[in-house]
């Protein structure tokens, strides 16, 4: 991996995090415990298929009653065609509002965002390595279900990732903590 590329992805994540603290800001110090979750997750793409991923969320109250800020990475392991050794990360940032309002115990939202998705392929062809790479931003419209426990929250998730190359994502996780 080139310089270049090293600073492309520390800049891409600086922003991903400055745009998280900004929403913890907007929460204020008071609330900022009961505010925040952490999570993981597993997903299956139509393009991109197996990963694992965390994510973080920001609870907007302040603002609106139900809205949310969640941050997101994602690893996928595409597999192994023609001995291929690909990587693919996604990323981004949605915000989403809580359908049913905060009291609910199940809570279906909705929402859009803005993702980033990099792809790196190396192919051995012949003795030689053949390599690759693309990054494509796509709007996310993202929709699915919290549920509302004392410490955790299970949820399921689909996204439509519209892109240059279109993709249904479908993710199962966790969070921990606040809202």
């Amino acid at each position: 991996m080139s310089g270049c590329e090293r600073m492309a992805g520390a800049s891409r994540g600086a922003v991903l995090s400055g745009i998280l603290v900004a929403a913890a800001l907007l929460v204020g110090p008071g609330g900022l415990q009961s505010q925040v979750s952490v999570g993981i997750q597993a997903d299956w793409g139509t393009e991109s298929h197996m990963g694992l991923g965390g994510r973080g969320v920001v609870a907007l109250g302040r603002l609106v009653d139900g809205l949310e800020l969640t941050g997101r990475v994602d690893r996928y392991f595409p597999g192994d065609r023609w001995e291929a050794d690909a990587t693919t990360w996604l990323a981004g940032v949605d915000l989403v509002y809580r359908l049913a309002g905060s009291a609910s115990r199940l809570a279906p939202y909705a929402g859009l965002g803005l993702g980033l998705s990099r792809f790196r392929v190396t192919v051995p062809l012949f003795g030689e390595e053949i390599r690759g790479q693309e990054t494509l931003w796509g709007v996310d419209f993202v929709a699915g279900l919290v549920v509302v426990t004392e410490g955790f929250r299970p949820f399921v998730e689909g996204r439509y990732v519209a892109s240059d190359r279109p993709q249904l994502v479908l993710s199962l996780g966790i969070r921990v903590f606040g809202s």
